[in-house]
């Protein structure tokens, strides 16, 4: 029989069990794809099944047993979290109506934004906020090719239903954060550029401050030396969800004004610093954010 401290009401843990159920297991059940830098310092992406509080186990790329995750090196290895089974089920039906709301918005260009044919031609960076990432697919679709973005997501447990949408509506996934899979994240992605790919990322995420930009964008332009184009969707009829950066839910069949500034490879921006890059990429989200959320913390 169950019981409840005061510290802990029944409501409360029946909430728990919601969550636990709705959102992937841990690793006590079912395997988690890992992705963990072997002893050479290559990439390895085998898939691997990590129990909890136990060694990873499983076949390396050469059959040898694969390294051990290093205790201090959270920004080139981490567990990647993915949906199973049931989830995955109903993620399917429910990416269709999710697609279904996306296509009912009226998306419209600035007409002093640059048409997804217009140069600069691919590959290129996408900067968003984080809080306009649910309208990126039906951007991609509508103005450039989507099959040709790569987009970064946290390798949390949360984002693996943001994951399985992105791969039903054609996206190439990339998975780490700024405080896991960082490093790998970033080698993976500077290689999807350097294979014609375009990727997208956002620098507030995955988890805020709400308009901060963090370096690891300004990273990957440096040294992919890629142009970067800043897109913001601004909707006029929408709503709030209760998250940390108050995301942006237009409503079903409004209109959606879309704003492109692009930004030449960074050595052609003539910085003379980082913080002057940092200065010059906020201007121009700012420039073209309409939002009224005002920034200043995780919401």
């Amino acid at each position: 029989m169950r019981t409840h401290t005061a510290d802990a009401p029944v409501w409360m843990h029946r909430r728990s069990i919601f969550f636990k159920k709705i959102f992937p297991p841990d690793n006590s059940r079912k395997g988690v794809r890992i992705h963990s830098p072997s002893a050479a310092g290559q990439p390895w992406s085998a898939p691997v099944t990590e129990t909890s509080g136990s060694t990873p186990t499983g076949h390396g790329p050469h059959g040898d047993a694969p390294p051990r995750r290093a205790a201090g090196r959270p920004f080139e290895s981490g567990t990647v979290f993915r949906l199973f089974g049931w989830r995955k089920w109903i993620c399917r039906p429910l990416a269709a109506l999710l697609w279904l709301y996306l296509r009912s918005l009226r998306l419209h260009m600035d007409a002093e934004s640059p048409r997804g044919g217009a140069p600069p031609p691919a590959p290129r960076i996408f900067v968003s906020w984080h809080n306009r990432s649910l309208l990126a697919p039906i951007m991609a679709k509508r103005f450039f090719d989507a099959a040709n973005v790569a987009c970064l997501v946290s390798p949390s447990r949360s984002a693996a239903w943001e994951v399985a949408f992105y791969e039903a509506v054609g996206f190439r996934i990339v998975r780490g954060s700024s405080s896991r899979r960082g490093i790998a994240a970033a080698r993976e992605l500077i290689r999807e550029l350097r294979g014609g790919q375009d990727i997208a990322v956002t620098p507030d995420g995955p988890s805020g401050p709400l308009h901060e930009i963090k370096r690891g964008a300004l990273i990957l332009a440096r040294r992919s030396q890629a142009p970067v184009a800043f897109i913001i969707p601004n909707a006029r009829h929408a709503l709030r969800l209760p998250t940390w950066d108050r995301h942006l839910v237009p409503l079903p069949f409004s209109r959606v004004d879309v704003r492109l500034v692009i930004r030449p490879p960074y050595p052609e921006c003539g910085y003379a610093d980082e913080s002057a890059a940092l200065a010059d990429w906020r201007a121009v989200l700012a420039s073209i954010d309409e939002d009224t959320v005002r920034p200043g913390g995780r919401g």
